[in-house]
């Protein structure tokens, strides 16, 4: 496991979902407190909810390899087969949401974004998005922006 120290301070903060997922990797592999704290002191926190956005992803891809050896299963980010939204898709993604959703708060805009991926898309976070449909979803993201931009110019 590699450090991962000092987020800056302009960085994302952890989302809730990569909170869940630490939280669930841990109890599977039975990890104790301790095991988990020094993990968590490797990464320069206290608690996970210090981790920038970034650091979480960094350390639960390390949770998941060591949950793999230790549980013989695998977490494969394609899953069934299927191709996954990628991580620079999600950034865009994430970034043109940000300019048309009127919530301010990083996790509020995150719940709601993947409200709109689950009624749309029918998966229940935008990672779990086949790339197939990434095109779809960029291109409802740029009617909603331009509907937007419409009102907007009318007032």
């Amino acid at each position: 496991m590699g450090n991962y120290r000092a987020a800056a301070t302009h960085e994302m903060p952890i989302s809730k979902e990569q909170i869940k997922i630490i939280h669930t990797l841990k109890s599977k592999m039975g990890m104790s407190d301790s095991d988990y704290r020094q993990r968590l002191w490797r990464v320069g926190v206290k608690s996970c909810k210090e981790m920038s956005f970034e650091q979480a992803k960094r350390f639960i891809h390390n949770l998941k390899i060591a949950c793999a050896k230790k549980t013989g299963k695998t977490y494969a980010r394609s899953g069934h087969g299927v191709a996954r939204i990628s991580d620079a898709q999600m950034a865009m993604i994430r970034a043109m949401w940000a300019e048309i959703s009127y919530l301010g708060d990083t996790d509020d805009r995150e719940v709601a974004l993947n409200k709109l991926v689950s009624r749309l898309y029918h998966v229940r976070v935008l990672s779990w998005l086949p790339r197939w449909q990434v095109p779809k979803l960029v291109r409802t993201l740029e009617v909603m922006q331009h509907a937007e931009q419409a009102a907007a110019a009318m007032h």
